[in-house]
């Protein structure tokens, strides 16, 4: 998980902890194998080549009546889940320089539907 996070996050997001799987990735993983609204599949050869961890996503009250399955990674098994929990919508985050995988997830069916844009703040970072 640590390297795969690495490649992806650490790669694309400056601001990515990629030590984070070390310290925390544990317990997430953890507690999405507790959660009966969660979904985790390891794709391994005797080590991780990928993973996915998917969850439902909490309900939104400007969007009534709408279950959204939420895919960290990976897809097939993840969709059998969605459709299981039931799911009406999916949704998966991609880095926005992660073209690969943005062209694999339009090929898929997913279209844009919020964007999030980011820029340095100018006043930096506040006092500890």
């Amino acid at each position: 998980m640590a390297r795969l996070f690495a490649e992806d996050s650490g790669r694309r997001d400056p601001h990515a902890d990629v030590g984070w799987p070390a310290v925390a990735g544990g317990p997430h993983v953890t507690d999405a194998l507790r959660s009966s609204d969660a979904l985790v599949v390891v794709a391994d050869d005797g080590s991780v080549r990928g993973y996915l961890l998917a969850r439902r996503a909490p309900a939104n009250p400007l969007r009534p009546g709408l279950v959204v399955a939420d895919l960290e990674s990976m897809y097939d098994a993840f969709t059998s889940w969605a459709a299981s929990i039931p799911a009406n919508v999916l949704s998966v985050t991609a880095h926005a320089a992660n073209d690969g995988a943005r062209r694999l997830y339009r090929r898929r069916g997913f279209v844009e539907h919020s964007i999030t844009l980011e820029c340095p703040s100018r006043a930096g970072p506040g006092p500890d």
